[in-house]
């Protein structure tokens, strides 16, 4: 017999509350021996706000906490209001119930360490201190509790550290494979069975807990501004992440609009700044992962996966040197999508063209009617040869007279005895060396420009070094590298 779907979710679910409620994911050590040392000296009995800005800048042991209060204030009937709110639940408990659970003879759980965390892992911290320090920014701007908008960013962010800590198989895989039209959350769902949202919620308000009040509609009303704020922080960590997250751009554009109308100009430095200050634990255990914060700039991140991504497409950029990588990716970077700009062409030929060791060239550019290629655009300095109309067929009727098609255009330039024409009808680059006496010579490289719908050849030069014959396929994959760029610029296929 089969198991209903929603019996099978819930089995699941139970299952991995029961997982992850006893691994839980990594304190921070340099956090806990401040709290044992606060608590032996008594100084949290004087000033409880400090115990309050100590346990923030230890996520796992602040969720820890908040899950271990919640039963006990329940067992003393306290208030809705209370016990749903994690930061009345903290002051509530204060410096005596906080140091019976840090110091518990069960003690806190010890599955996982910050020091043997895998990147991904620390980067999940790194998200939650983001999506946390902006909820509180904006909690402040908005004349709500700063503290409870950053302890909501925390609580919200406990299935994806659990999973993240717990699952990592499961979560990588996933991570690494997010189709643009998903979400990691929704992913995991389709995995787990539960979403990671759920997983939060149950642990934060276990099922055997009932807490009957009408104010706990009013509260859950309260909770949804809260939630709201956290969803921009969520957003801003997604943009900050673009080589994970599909959707970075426009979460970025989201999350950059919302801060702007918020907070003022100085919204994104006012997060930066509290994020810094939030995951200052954690910057001295892993300062690989939270010292980026300091550089912290998703629009530069999103340009810059952009360059990478664009530039990934030319399959031939990664055979180039290095320094004509940098300048390819950086001109896609600025290739504008769904038009030509006029500035990226020109950079293209007076500067990434020379850069990658061509000296001289020439755009030659079809024309139909008449069936001619025509040097359109001159690179650098040509040598080779002299740049001139060549005529595809003598037969003194134009393309149009004949009424060619592009296949017969092609045709017309075959057995022709011009290497530009050649390369016309040719699939691939056709090269050819130049020779000289005075020890001197050139390769010269030319091929179609576009696939589908050729419109001309490039035409390019290389000086040989001191005569010697170099590696054609080096030169090759360069020049391949380069027409592939002159036709994205172009928008020809």
């Amino acid at each position: 017999m089969t198991t209903p779907p929603d019996k099978l979710s819930d089995r699941r679910l139970s299952r991995a509350l029961a997982h992850v409620n006893s691994l839980w994911f990594p304190f921070n050590p340099s956090i806990v021996k401040r709290l044992e040392e606060g608590f032996a000296d008594g100084r949290f009995e004087a000033d409880r706000e400090s115990l309050l800005a100590l346990l923030k800048q230890d996520f796992a042991l602040v969720t820890y906490i908040i899950k271990e209060l919640i039963p006990i204030a329940s067992s003393e009937r306290l208030a809705p209001a209370i016990i749903c709110n994690p930061i009345e639940l903290l002051r509530w408990g204060g410096p005596r119930k906080v140091k019976e659970i840090v110091l518990s003879a069960k003690g806190l759980p010890s599955a996982h360490s910050l020091h043997s965390s895998e990147d991904f892992q620390a980067d999940r911290l790194r998200e939650t201190a983001i999506i946390a320090s902006t909820a509180e920014v904006l909690s402040e701007t908005k004349s709500l509790d700063p503290d409870l908008g950053f302890c909501r960013g925390v609580l919200r962010e406990i299935g994806l550290n659990l999973i993240a800590w717990n699952y990592p198989i499961l979560y990588t895989r996933i991570l690494k494979s997010i189709p643009a039209d998903s979400s990691l959350d929704e992913e995991l769902t389709k995995e787990l069975g539960f979403s990671p949202t759920v997983l939060a919620m149950r642990i934060i308000t276990p099922s055997n807990i009932r807490v009957d009040s009408p104010d706990l509609a009013v509260l859950n009303k309260d909770f949804e501004v809260y939630d709201s704020l956290c969803k921009v922080g969520e957003a801003l960590a997604h943009a900050d992440r673009p080589d994970l997250y599909p959707t970075a751009e426009n979460e970025w554009i989201l999350a950059r609009d919302y801060i702007l109308q918020s907070v003022g100009a100085e919204g994104l430095s006012a997060v930066q700044n509290r994020a810094r200050s939030n995951s200052k634990g954690y910057s001295a255990e892993i300062p690989t992962t939270f010292n980026p914060l300091d550089r912290f700039n998703p629009e530069a991140k999103i340009s810059l996966h952009k360059q990478a991504s664009r530039a990934s497409d030319n399959r031939y950029v990664r055979y180039c040197s290095p320094e004509v990588q940098e300048a390819l990716k950086s001109l896609y970077a600025e290739m504008a999508p769904g038009e030509v700009d006029r500035r990226v062409l020109e950079r293209l030929i007076k500067d990434v063209i020379p850069k990658a060791g061509f000296t001289g060239g020439c755009v030659f550019v079809v024309d139909p009617a008449a069936l001619t290629l025509s040097p359109r655009t001159v690179i650098g300095r040509v040598t080779a040869r002299q740049l001139a109309t060549i005529k595809l067929r003598s037969h003194g009727l134009s393309g149009i007279d004949l009424g060619l098609s592009e296949t017969e255009i092609i045709e017309a330039a075959n057995d022709h005895d011009d290497a530009i024409a050649n390369a016309f009808a040719c699939v691939q680059p056709i090269i050819e060396r130049e020779e000289y006496r005075d020890n001197r010579g050139v390769t010269t490289i030319s091929s179609s420009l576009g696939g589908r719908r050729r419109i001309g050849v490039l035409y390019l030069e290389r000086p040989l070094s001191n005569g010697r014959h170099e590696d054609d396929s080096q030169t090759l994959s360069t020049f391949k590298a380069l027409r592939q760029a002159l036709c994205d610029a172009l928008m020809i296929d």
